[in-house]
């Protein structure tokens, strides 16, 4: 939290003020230091000597800390008397109100309070080797997230790089998070991320010193391991995806590697058994598998490993038929890289695969055979109108892409109108589609009597949609008769760029109706403040006179409302 030094009452408890007052009366702070630019530290009596450090820049404390234990709030009563006196000084105050601060004689200026830090590293230079092993044991023997992370920080010395090694580790740290329900909460997951992100560290320094085996043995412990805490704790932030992530990148490169036959037969092993065993099912790790195991064998005999795998994934395929999808996506995949031919036959065979119907049609457009790229987005539209009308756009624009291809009005004008009505995005372009491909001479009936009309006749929220017709072709009285029709607040803040050059009364004639009704329906601060940013609105549109009316209105009618009259006074 930053602080203003002139107005830092503001900004700290109350109670917290008035001890440090008290502090600072009674001449317990000792001689604020200057310590660098804008850098103070000073030390503060009470139950102990404290030390307080602060930075001011531009008359903003903008960082502070203080070595007491209070953790209760962001701003202690010791740093909140260093800032009495600090501004007192910035002041000059010399009324006599506060007790000047006490001057240290130029030789005690070298035995200011030691930071903790420091006092630390001060014993470590004391105590004997013996005695700091003895308190190490003792402390790792207790905190099993110290013994973890001190086993990793000194795991070099362990010559054991075994998978089993790593995976025994990290099984300690699930332990170590779960609660006694055995689930891993948001904050553990945190910590766990933290502790299991080291482990991922030493896997890319190991790839980087050519040790693909310890490389390997961290990314597939940490992944498994990973995706048991995933399966038992609060993923909310992705702590426990994202180490699954990094581990699955790391068994990537290695798979780029020149490696020994033993490694990449481990690698391998390790995807086939953890597709076996369903470890990832659910996720896109689990079909990651195989294309990891696809990337790296080297002959077409060695694919029959990955085939029957993908044929059993597929025949458990989920209603949507995403499994049998993903199935196909890797089958090609395989087919591409040892037989071209097959691989083509197979894309024309499994047409119902949005991805290779794509790929045919982009491939016969670049053949410029139209007709049958043509035809197979026509039967594309045909085959999924029933339930995927996200597809059945792609098609269409296809269609649309061919036709300004063969400079074919008719069917421009046609398949541009269609999209114009079916996607949500990308409007605006298939309406300069219409209007370059509609003489100039029908353009404006075409929009009265067919745009128009159809959003009329959808009704619902499509009046946002005429709207964008009439700012368009620079209708603006239409569209201030439709703002009046579809007056709201945030309606005419929408729509008062395009409107407040020609129609600055109106628009502050219906922002005064919107805010009157507003006020009535609505209570509390946040409504009172969107109130407060609408009033600013008509003053800058110059309704000055009209804010004025409207706050001295809401003053007499809520009066009893004191936080509206406090967000009033802001404006």
């Amino acid at each position: 939290m930053k602080i203003p030094l002139n107005e830092f009452e503001q900004h700290i408890d109350e109670t917290i003020l008035k001890r440090g007052l008290s502090y600072f009366k009674k001449g317990q702070i000792g001689e604020i230091e200057e310590v660098g630019a804008g850098e103070y530290q000073a030390v503060v009596q009470g139950t102990d000597d404290y030390l307080v450090q602060m930075t001011v820049k531009n008359e903003i404390i903008t960082e502070y800390v203080c070595d007491c234990p209070y953790d209760v709030g962001p701003v202690c009563k010791h740093v909140a008397a260093v800032i009495f006196a600090l501004q007192s000084e910035e002041l000059g105050m010399k009324d006599g109100s506060f007790p000047k601060l006490p001057k240290a004689k130029k030789a005690e200026k070298t035995s200011k309070k030691k930071t903790p830090a420091e006092e630390a590293k001060e014993l470590l230079e004391k105590v004997s080797h013996e005695e700091l092993k003895a308190f190490v044991l003792k402390k790792i023997s207790r905190d099993n997230f110290l013994r973890n992370d001190f086993i990793f920080q000194f795991m070099t010395y362990n010559t054991d790089n075994s998978r089993e090694y790593y995976e025994n580790q990290l099984k300690a740290l699930v332990k170590s998070a779960k609660g006694r329900d055995g689930f891993i909460d948001w904050d553990k997951a945190r910590t766990f991320n933290r502790n299991v992100s080291e482990y991922l560290q030493l896997a890319e320094k190991s790839v980087t010193e050519n040790n693909f085996a310890k490389a390997m043995n961290i990314a597939m412990a940490t992944a498994v391991q990973a995706m048991d805490a995933f399966n038992c704790g609060d993923d909310s932030n992705g702590e426990f995806g994202g180490l699954i992530s990094g581990a699955f990148e790391i068994l990537w490169k290695i798979t780029e590697e020149k490696l020994s036959e033993n490694e990449k037969n481990e690698l391998l092993n390790f995807c086939y058994n953890s597709f076996d065993k369903k470890t990832f099912d659910g996720f896109d790790w689990h079909t990651e598998l195989l294309q990891m195991a696809l990337s790296l064998i080297k002959t077409e005999n060695e694919t029959k490993e990955i085939f029957t795998r993908l044929d059993a994934y597929e025949k458990n395929d989920d209603k949507y038929g995403w499994r049998k999808q993903e199935a196909q996506n890797i089958k090609y995949e395989i087919l591409s890289k040892f037989d071209k031919e097959k691989a083509e036959k197979f894309l024309l065979e499994n047409l119902e695969n949005d991805k290779f119907r794509t790929a045919v049609i982009e491939k016969a457009i670049a053949k410029k055979n139209y007709e049958k790229a043509k035809k197979i987005a026509i039967d594309g539209i045909e085959f999924d109108k029933k339930d995927k009308p996200g597809l059945v756009n792609r098609w269409t624009d296809y269609i649309l892409k061919i036709a300004i291809i063969q400079q074919d009005t008719e069917n421009i004008i046609e398949y541009a109108k269609r999209l114009y009505f079916e996607k949500n995005t990308e409007k605006k372009g298939y309406y300069k589609i219409l209007k370059d491909n509609i003489k100039p001479e029908n353009w404006t009936n075409f929009v009265d009597k067919t745009l128009i009309a159809e959003w009329e006749k959808r009704g619902g929220w499509n009046y946002h949609n005429i709207a964008e017709i009439f700012i368009a072709e620079q209708q603006w009285q239409r569209l201030l008769n439709l703002l009046k029709e579809h007056s709201s607040l945030g309606n005419i803040a929408l729509l008062e760029p395009y409107l407040k050059t020609n129609y600055a009364d109106e628009l502050i004639t219906l922002y005064a109706k919107e805010i009157v009704d507003y006020a009535a329906k609505f209570t509390g601060r946040s409504y009172y403040a969107e109130i407060c940013k609408y009033l600013r609105r008509i003053i800058k549109l110059g309704g000055r006179t009209t804010a004025d009316l409207i706050i001295k209105n809401l003053r007499e009618t809520y009066k009893n409302r004191p936080a509206l009259l406090q967000e009033l006074n802001l404006v």
